[in-house]
């Protein structure tokens, strides 16, 4: 079950309800209030590990709290709500530092994905230069490698009984390519016919 606590801001008394019983059936302790004053103090106060909050709130505009919050706690995620349903709103929504944005009205089951992806984040213990997120780049540039390009062709039985596999023939035709490392070969190899077989089976 998910752990965690969440802010929730929104001056709407029934969808600050509907959250809250949604977010706790998830296994959340949720605090929620329907001004920004409030929410501002508890974040302050280093209070709750995400927070939602709707734009328009009777006190403050949350486009000019989330600026205060990103500076105090960057590491704080943040979803956006709002029924002003623009692109505008995604855009400033992003620009402002949130985690996500929500047009109203929407699903809650893609609202308690969202809160538990930022969670799970913002809970790996990431190196302090690296930002949590979904997105990873990496760059694998060998010299002595074998880039093989080839054909694996496999002919299977299947007993229907007792789903047994027997294979009958199996061919494999590759290139390794002009720059060989031997030691890579029977790797290769191997793949091929995994790869083969495997995709005889799906057939």
């Amino acid at each position: 079950m998910a752990t965690g606590n969440i802010l929730v801001a929104d001056d709407d008394s029934a969808i600050r309800t509907v959250l809250n019983q949604a977010l706790t059936r998830a296994g959340y302790e949720v605090r929620i209030t329907g001004n920004a004053a409030t929410l501002w103090r508890w974040v302050q106060a280093g209070e709750g590990d995400l927070v939602i909050t709707d734009v328009v709130m009777p006190d403050e505009n949350a486009f000019e709290l989330l600026p205060r919050i990103k500076k105090l706690r960057p590491d704080l995620p943040i979803i956006v709500m709002s029924a002003q349903n623009t692109f505008m709103t995604a855009i400033k929504a992003s620009e402002r530092g949130a985690y996500d944005y929500l047009p109203k009205p929407f699903d809650l089951k893609h609202l308690v994905a969202i809160v538990g992806r930022a969670a799970y984040l913002r809970a790996i213990d990431l190196p302090p230069d690296i930002d949590p997120g979904l997105e990873v780049t990496e760059t694998f540039d060998p010299t002595s490698c074998a880039w093989p390009y080839g054909l694996n062709v496999a002919v299977v039985e299947i007993d229907i009984e007792t789903c047994s596999v027997t294979v009958l023939d199996f061919s494999v035709f590759h290139d390794c390519g002009t720059m060989l490392n031997p030691m890579n070969v029977e790797g290769q190899l191997h793949g091929g016919v995994a790869q083969g077989i495997a995709a005889a089976l799906l057939e």
